[in-house]
């Protein structure tokens, strides 16, 4: 398991910090994150790609 970094942190109050309003809002927010997390976000680790770019490039 990996330590947790202040990036980390600072996800965690983004979303403690904000009123959700019904169930459906905070589903749709962790779906949207996660999809941003595994489609669109930038890693050093994979040469300042996305995970969808470097998977591309290598098959």
């Amino acid at each position: 398991m990996r330590k947790h970094s202040k990036a980390d942190a600072s996800k965690r109050e983004i979303y403690l910090s904000l009123t959700y309003n019904t169930t459906t809002i905070v589903e749709q927010t962790v779906k949207n994150y996660i999809t941003y997390y595994n489609i669109a976000r930038i890693q050093a680790t994979l040469n300042n790609q996305s995970p969808v770019q470097y998977r591309q490039l290598v098959v």
